[in-house]
This record gives C-alpha cells, sequence and structure tokens, in this order.
C-alpha cells in the first residue's frame, strides 16, 4: 500500500507539522480567511503567503 501522511492542523492560526518535522503556517485555511481552500490545498507546497 502507498505511505499515509496526517498532520494536525491548528485552524487558530494556520499552523501545522508537515512530513519533514518542520512547522509551516498556511493562514489561508484558517477559519476567516478570505480565499477559499480546501483541505487539499495542505498537499501542494507552501507558495510563501
Amino acid at each position: 500500500p502507498p505511505p499515509l501522511a496526517a498532520a494536525e492542523y491548528d485552524p487558530a492560526n494556520g499552523t501545522y507539522v508537515g512530513p519533514d518535522g518542520r512547522v509551516h503556517t498556511q493562514s489561508n485555511l484558517a477559519q476567516g480567511a478570505t480565499e477559499e481552500r480546501t483541505w487539499q490545498t495542505m498537499l501542494l507546497p507552501p507558495t510563501g503567503n
């Protein structure tokens, strides 16, 4: 079977720990964000937001 990864996401500040062990921020996924985003966007590399 393919490998499975999971991340704990904090919607209050948009942070999560990636598979590389580093803390990332995707604040545009957090509640109240101006852009509509989904959990699928977390599968893409950060875009420097």
